[in-house]
């Protein structure tokens, strides 16, 4: 019909267009204005170089050497999927404008930008919560022996599993059902998010190093087994920036997609940073096994590295003693 075409003519032409008319003084020029772009090659090939090889690391060493693999090495194998999934549709972002000025895009890729974001924000969940699972499961196997420690960890694991499976369904719900939440809304449960996020973060790092030191052991002994878990420090620190953002534009964005940039590297740093510190105790592990197999072996005394001994089945990389004691 006529009029139909002429509605189809319209809204082609209107896809065309700048996604927004640029501030005074700036030209809307596509392709040449500055761009975050390049921020996201190097987060990626940073983040995505150490996660790889400190997965490769944990697999061979719990599969190969100690023969013990378990549910959370194959979630962190999930999780480390999921980070590559992640890693993709944040080069769809950028294929749509993601990192540009909004005046300097069409808005028929402006459209396809909202899509990638929600899209992101539904692999974010799953990652996440594979990461979560991980660690999670991997306390359950150090601190078996506390009763406790078991209740906190259960506690932690059922808290995150029941948020992000919500989670998921929120984000969902917008390829499958109308779109009811307004962007205040939308915005609002982004910084609910976040701030799970955070606490769930902080409180995951805590779990261990607070059992740690309520051992009987030498300090040393205390801090070496710490450091190992650390690294999650990092992932702390990157949910905290990220709530950050969302709380600087919890108002709204004049610049989607170029203020919306930095939120999506720093959720690509949280997982990246979940991993590795699951990753992690399975380091002294595979040091002890290269130590041995180049003939470095340590003859009398007590160990100076916090791995347990090889034919204990039931804990990857810890001192069972160390662990199981009140």
């Amino acid at each position: 019909m006529p009029g139909n075409e002429n509605d189809q003519e319209r809204t082609a032409a209107y896809l065309q267009w700048p996604a927004h008319v640029p501030p005074p003084g700036t030209r809307s020029s596509y392709g040449v204005n500055s761009s975050l772009q390049p921020y996201n090659i190097l987060c990626q090939t940073i983040c995505l170089t150490l996660v790889t090889g400190l997965i490769l690391l944990r697999i061979y060493t719990k599969g190969r050497v100690l023969k013990i693999l378990g549910l959370d090495d194959f979630a962190s194998v999930v999780a480390w999927i999921g980070l590559i999934v992640f890693g993709c549709v944040l080069f769809q972002q950028d294929r749509h404008g993601a990192g540009k000025h909004l005046w300097a895009i069409k808005e028929q890729d402006y459209v396809e930008f909202i899509k990638w974001i929600k899209v992101g924000e539904v692999v974010y969940v799953l990652a996440m919560l594979a990461t979560k699972v991980s660690i999670l499961l991997l306390y359950l196997r150090i601190f078996r022996p506390s009763r406790t420690m078991r209740i906190v960890i259960h506690v932690n694991l059922w808290i995150n599993v029941a948020v992000y499976v919500i989670g998921f369904g929120a984000g969902i719900s917008w390829f499958v059902g109308p779109k009811a939440t307004g962007e205040v809304s939308g915005r609002v449960l982004g910084l609910a998010s976040a701030i799970f996020n955070s606490v769930s973060d902080i409180a995951i790092l805590l779990i261990p190093i607070s059992m740690v030191w309520t051992l009987k052991m030498a300090k040393e002994r205390k801090l070496a087994i710490s450091a190992v878990f650390t690294t999650g420090i990092i992932g702390c620190v990157a949910s905290l920036v990220r709530m950050a953002l969302y709380v600087k534009h919890l108002k709204g964005y004049d610049d989607p997609t170029w203020q919306t940039y930095p939120e999506q590297l720093w959720s690509y740093a949280e997982i990246s940073a979940g991993i590795l510190c699951g990753c992690m105790p399975a380091v002294p592990g595979f040091w002890k096994h290269l130590r041995e197999r180049f003939g470095k072996k340590q003859t009398g005394g007590a160990p100076n590295n916090i791995h347990g001994p090889r034919d204990e089945k039931e804990i990857a990389t810890y001192p069972p003693r160390a662990i199981r004691e009140p």
